[in-house]
């Protein structure tokens, strides 16, 4: 008994990322005149999302209708963002299914994008250019569990 679970508890620890990804939203969601840096933000999400699922996350201006779960990024997300936050501060909520990224100002929602990649999915940027990228593995799909301010 004790080792059936010992080899669950192994197969939990060690899950491929792919396998992370399989519970992470499958949309990213952006408002139709989101500013070029929200805009950039999104197809980040979707680009490295991508990547460690091996799967297309497509980026669009309303959720399809069976969606469940999606990623809503800057005017298209729905979060209270603090009237005294920070220049290029971001707030990233969990609704549901959803989360939501907002920043105070363009370039704080696209750090909130890459704050998602890093907690939800995994990713590392270690230095500049695609040799200091990496996949770790270790992400949480059902980041954020609290309010990130």
């Amino acid at each position: 008994m004790i080792a059936l679970i010992a080899l669950a508890l192994t197969c939990i620890l060690f899950l491929p990322a792919s396998a992370a990804a399989d519970a992470l939203p499958t949309t990213v969601i952006v408002a139709e005149d989101a500013h070029r840096t929200e805009a950039l933000a999104a197809e980040e999400l979707a680009r490295y999302m991508e990547t460690a699922g091996d799967r297309e996350v497509p980026v669009a201006t309303a959720p399809p209708a069976d969606e469940v779960g999606a990623i809503y990024v800057g005017g298209a997300a729905q979060c209270e963002v603090p009237a005294d936050l920070a220049a290029d501060g971001f707030v990233i909520e969990r609704h549901g299914a959803d989360a939501h990224l907002c920043g105070v100002d363009p370039r704080g929602t696209l750090y909130a994008a890459y704050r998602y990649l890093e907690e939800a999915v995994g990713w590392r940027w270690l230095q500049p250019g695609t040799s200091g990228e990496a996949l770790t593995g270790s992400g949480d799909p059902a980041f954020p569990r609290e309010r990130i301010v």
